[in-house]
């Protein structure tokens, strides 16, 4: 009896291949394992093997399956006979982290009125979450494909999509309001995008902000910026001074209160 145990392929950084790709001989009574992280599809003369329903047979990971009659069997599957195939690993789990960045964002800044630039950056992940539509999807490979491979298809529509949600929000919204907003952003970037993803059989499962490029201001523009943040600031101290008022008579209130208990 043989046993084949599906090992996924690693790309130059050390990383499991979203996809792997490899020819085996399975002969009655092999068996084959398909480990954790991961699912597969068997094809046989370059068509996908069908369960009992006539559906392509998904094998979960974690599992070892087996030609025979255990209930985890191939027999009604393979036949019992001894065929050539190809394995399709595909990798469901950990998902890396990948970079993104868009510079040179022109804007009317709504608090200031003056036009500025910014820039913003971050990460985001992915993961298949439809194992047969990936493996129609992404296709173009020789044996594997990475998730760089991935990136590098679908990094235009990140770009692009950050740029749409940063500049929906700077609409309406001043250069100094960004930080609050990355919940709003990451909300329109995944609307933007998900079903581009969709498409690959992929799921966007992850997009942050990591921060924001400050815009180069100069000139009459600075002279505008520094009347503003002195207008903050001014606000700030009145707002702070009436709040430890109204907490001081406050206090004076329960303490008055103290006494006439006694009275």
């Amino acid at each position: 009896m043989s046993f084949i145990q599906a090992v996924a392929k690693k790309d130059e950084m050390g990383r499991y291949a979203l996809i792997s790709e490899f020819a085996i001989q399975i002969k009655s009574g092999a068996s084959i394992a398909i480990p954790s992280g991961f699912k597969a599809v068997i094809k046989e003369n370059g068509a996908k093997v069908k369960d009992a329903r006539g559906e392509t047979k998904i094998f979960d990971g974690g599992e070892r399956y087996k030609i025979g009659d255990s209930p985890k069997g191939l027999k009604k599957i393979f036949g019992g006979k001894a065929i050539e195939c190809r394995v399709y690993l595909v990798k469901v789990g950990s998902p890396t982290k990948w970079a993104w960045g868009i510079t040179d964002l022109h804007f009317e800044d709504q608090k200031l009125g003056l036009p500025m630039r910014v820039g913003a950056n971050g990460e985001f992940e992915f993961k298949i979450v439809n194992v047969e539509r990936a493996l129609d999807k992404l296709d173009g490979y020789a044996g594997a494909v990475t998730e760089r491979s991935v990136y590098e298809r679908l990094k235009s529509e990140i770009t692009e999509a950050a740029y749409v949600a940063c500049a929906s929000v700077l609409a309406s919204n001043s250069r100094f309001k960004l930080d609050s907003k990355r919940l709003e952003m990451k909300e329109i970037v995944i609307s933007e995008i998900s079903g581009k993803f969709k498409d690959f059989g992929l799921s966007l499962i992850g997009f942050t902000t990591a921060g924001f490029t400050e815009p180069n201001i100069s000139g009459e523009n600075l002279k505008r910026v520094e009347e503003i943040a002195l207008e903050r600031l001014e606000y700030t101290q009145l707002k702070d001074m009436f709040d430890n008022m109204a907490k001081a008579e406050l206090e004076k209130g329960k303490f008055l209160a103290d006494i006439l208990k006694g009275v």
